[in-house]
């Protein structure tokens, strides 16, 4: 069962089912947080995900949401490759039990960095990632808590680049204001340390109690963004398939349990059942941010 948020409607059908979901409702839920896949047509690695999906649907989170590099290198394959590579990915996350939130990463822009020009080729860039899940930002709600996804990959004159165009500052502005007072769970693929400027949208975020949720280094580690908690998760797929991921973290997901105002998150190695993860207490200064 594949519950996906977004549907397909034609402009003449403005007839659609609502279902109502009581354990929106509660006021204690998980979910879980799966980042940098990098799925294409390799059997080990469609079985090493299938293997990820169960075990996930064993635990039951009230959903997953995958924060970005959800196929290998789409930007640097044909269109009909990378087409081939969101079947894949489509297909296999249809084996989901429960709701299912996707967004884009820099490796899922189609065919931008081939070695020919396919702009002019349906699924260009972000129309293929559109055409399979939807808007690359959207939000929801889901207990007392207000889901943001944001989309900070650009591409422009040749040039693929990090932040949130003005349009989705305004589109997030206006967003905010509907749910002023709201706890909130933000997610996107890249860390703010890779944005141009971030400045304002952490500005935003940071007039709420604002945690936030990426992927894109394959390593696991927690950072102070301004003042804003943001945890880096670590890779399912390791070190791009070749082992651990960076930072000798397993190829895993995260469990995050809310429990009202309070977040307990537990990054996990799939397959394994007992995990002590070890972290380092003193912090890292690295800019703006301190990582720790």
């Amino acid at each position: 069962i594949y519950y996906s948020w977004y549907k397909n409607l034609p402009e003449d059908n403005l007839h659609f089912g609502l279902k109502f979901t009581p354990d929106k409702d509660s006021k204690q839920f998980t979910f879980v947080q799966i980042t940098d896949i990098h799925l294409d047509a390799v059997g080990e690695h469609r079985i090493f995900f299938e293997k990820a999906i169960r075990e996930i649907n064993k635990i039951n989170p009230a959903f997953v949401i995958v924060t970005g590099d959800l196929l290998l290198e789409a930007e640097r394959v044909t269109i009909s490759q990378a087409k081939e590579w969101y079947d894949i990915y489509s297909g296999l996350i249809s084996n989901f039990n429960i709701p299912i939130f996707n967004m884009v990463g820099n490796h899922d822009v189609v065919g931008i960095h081939y070695k020919e020009d396919v702009s002019a080729e349906p699924g260009y860039n972000k129309e293929m990632y559109r055409d399979y899940f939807g808007p690359t930002y959207y939000s929801f709600d889901w207990s007392s808590y207000h889901c943001i996804v944001l989309d900070p990959n650009e591409f422009l004159d040749g040039n693929q680049f990090y932040k949130i165009p003005d349009y989705q500052i305004e589109w997030l502005r206006k967003n905010l204001s509907y749910r002023q007072g709201k706890p909130l769970l933000v997610f996107f693929h890249e860390p703010t340390i890779t944005w141009e400027d971030r400045t304002e949208v952490l500005n935003l975020l940071s007039q709420h109690t604002t945690k936030m949720f990426s992927g894109h280094w394959h390593m696991d580690i927690l950072i102070d963004s301004q003042g804003i908690p943001e945890q880096v998760t670590g890779a399912l797929c390791g070190e791009w398939w070749r082992g651990d991921c960076m930072d000798g973290s397993p190829c895993g997901y995260r469990l995050i349990q809310v429990d009202e105002e309070n977040i307990f998150s537990f990054y996990k190695g799939i397959g394994i059942e007992r995990q002590i993860n070890i972290t380092s207490p003193e912090p890292l200064i690295y800019g703006e941010t301190i990582v720790t």
